[in-house]
């Protein structure tokens, strides 16, 4: 252990000399990125970036990195070099009848849902629980290890990075899960969005079915599916196969069976799945399917869910989040938060920014995360950040049996935000319990 300008370092950290040809490159994907201010002419309008602005691989992923400016000696000689595979933890075989895989960690979703496509039993808490001197955060996954399953755990674990909590036995407090139903939408309109979610998926050992827009009229969504998800994709390309900008459509150049949407029945079709018990997830610009009149088939009413889109106001006003790392702090104890820190980085733009209202008679709403009152950029660039002052960023609503979770910024953006993936990850099990 050391002290190096006033900071406590232990062992087991990973340090990263600059004293190397990739200097640049380390500072560039180490740093908060802050985008540098030039304009076209002295006093004039500023050159706007035309695309992302934040990359910092510790805020993108929820890492502490502390930069060191003076050489320092002491900590130069406790330094020993490593190759990769020494990055990884040891992997061993069970051990022990029970094992514990740490809720705060991303990987131990993993554990869970390999452990679940392989038909072994899951268990997982929602309170913390200390056993056998063992400190289980709440949102902790627990398998036992059987005659059975033996082989099965054992190259589980050789495929996980996360080392698991051994005990020896069952500790009070964990209830069994299943293995949800998962639909991911997708168009065919260079939905990329949806794509990083199969590509986390996929990563994570999560099932799922791709469903496209022109299907659902013809489903039965609650026979099938548990959890619906609807990606970063326009409201218009979801329901019409097109794009509006302003008074403008733009029909794609795709055969006519490529460029449907889901349509009014199929909508329909949606709210019926979440009035019976299914759970939705939206994110970014699919969040306008929740926003507006709403028409389910009778004996039904219409109605509003209580929530909308402010940006088309905010930007009036002169707000400009072209792509940026922003904090968000979250609703703490709450199913959607397990596992997870007070206060986090999350990928945002401009459209949407979400306003809440007090819900109608059968509906509930919780917001789970809200911008800060200051200091809300943490990496990137933005405009008028003021004008998100206590806003919410994702909000769970309630109706009739099913639940809808709407994201207004992109958790898993272009698979480089881990920090928030648990925000997914923990909305597919809401109903495994």
């Amino acid at each position: 252990d050391a002290i190096v300008e006033g900071r406590a370092f232990f062992q087991g950290d990973y340090v990263i000399p600059l004293a190397q040809p990739f200097r640049p490159f380390i500072k560039e994907v180490m740093e908060s990125q802050e985008y540098p201010i030039r304009r076209y002419t002295p006093g004039g309008e500023i050159i706007r970036p035309y695309d992302i602005t934040s990359w910092s691989l510790p805020l993108h992923r929820g890492i502490s990195s502390v930069e060191i400016n003076t050489k320092q000696q002491q900590l130069n000689a406790m330094l020993i070099s490593l190759a990769p595979d020494d990055l990884l933890p040891p992997r061993k075989t069970s051990t022990a009848e029970f094992l514990v895989f740490n809720g705060n960690y991303n990987e131990s979703f993993s554990a869970a849902f390999r452990s679940l496509t392989r038909g072994i039993e899951v268990y997982r808490s929602s309170l913390q629980i200390i056993a056998e001197g063992k400190e289980l955060p709440a949102g902790s996954f627990l398998v036992r290890v059987t005659g059975r399953n033996q082989q099965i755990v054992d190259q589980l674990l050789k495929e996980m990075i996360t080392t698991p909590i051994r005990l020896e036995n069952k500790p009070d407090g964990f209830e069994i899960i299943s293995l949800p139903r998962i639909a991911i939408v997708e168009t065919w309109l260079h939905d990329m969005d949806a794509g990083w979610a199969r590509f986390l998926f996929d990563s994570y050992g999560i099932p799922f079915t791709v469903v496209r827009p022109s299907e659902i009229p013809g489903l039965n969504l609650s026979q099938r599916f548990d959890v619906l998800i609807f990606a970063d994709s326009g409201r218009d390309h979801l329901l019409h196969g097109h794009t509006r900008r302003g008074e403008e459509t733009f029909i794609p150049f795709y055969p006519p069976g490529y460029a449907e949407g889901m349509k009014k029945e199929g909508w329909q079709n949606v709210l019926e799945f979440i009035y019976q018990g299914g759970i939705v997830l939206s994110w970014a610009r699919s969040v306008d399917l929740f926003t507006g009149l709403m028409e389910p088939k009778a004996p039904q009413q219409q109605f509003r869910f209580p929530v909308s889109n402010a940006s088309a106001s905010l930007v009036r006003q002169g707000l400009d989040v072209p792509g940026s790392l922003l904090r968000v702090n979250l609703l703490p104890d709450h199913p959607l938060t397990l596992g997870m820190q007070p206060t986090i980085g999350v990928f945002q733009r401009t459209n949407p920014i979400l306003d809440t209202s007090i819900p109608a008679f059968g509906m509930d709403r919780r917001v789970i995360a809200h911008f800060p009152e200051r200091e809300i950029l943490k990496s990137g660039f933005s405009e008028n950040e003021r004008l998100l002052e206590r806003k919410p960023a994702m909000v769970w609503m309630r109706r009739g049996k099913g639940q809808v979770i709407l994201y207004s910024f992109a958790p898993n953006f272009r698979g480089s935000t881990q920090v928030a993936n648990k925000l997914i990850f923990n909305a597919l099990l809401l109903n495994s319990q």
